[in-house]
């Protein structure tokens, strides 16, 4: 099962070009900015912040 993983998810790293490296970095930035809300989202600190901005489309500026 191991063999069978690595081998699944191995990649050529020489044989990379740019686009793959840029969409692996994005894949990778894009994952960590996702966590990163989610833990300010369902973190109870972060609750009466969130909360402030639940009706804030519905009220006019003027």
């Amino acid at each position: 099962m191991k063999w069978f993983i690595g081998e699944f998810f191995a990649m050529d790293i020489a044989a990379m070009t740019a686009s793959d490296w840029l969409a692996t970095c994005m894949s990778v930035l894009l994952a960590i900015a996702i966590g990163i809300t989610y833990y300010r989202v369902f973190h109870p600190r972060y609750k009466a912040e969130l909360e402030s901005h639940r009706h804030h489309l519905m009220h006019d500026d003027s």
